[in-house]
């Protein structure tokens, strides 16, 4: 087994981060049908589509990956 160091007093940073706010605002807006194109390079996209839902419950989304590669976001309820 691998021995884990216990650190103190390193500080946690907060909760998702700009780009979260962003996308929650971005969600708000949205009506059934509308969607975004995330940035290129995130290392989860499609969790975006999660967190929204999240928290969002009234609403739903989902994320797909289009032919080019890059991927969105739509409001689906």
């Amino acid at each position: 087994m691998t021995e884990m160091k216990i650190e103190k007093g390193v500080a946690m940073p907060p909760r998702g981060g700009a780009r979260a706010r962003v996308w929650i605002s971005v969600g708000r807006q949205m009506d059934i049908g509308d969607s975004f194109a995330l940035p290129t390079g995130l290392k989860y996209p499609h969790s975006v589509a999660s967190a929204l839902n999240a928290r969002l419950g009234d609403r739903r989304f989902t994320a797909r990956t289009m032919p080019d590669g890059s991927c969105r976001v739509w409001r689906i309820k």
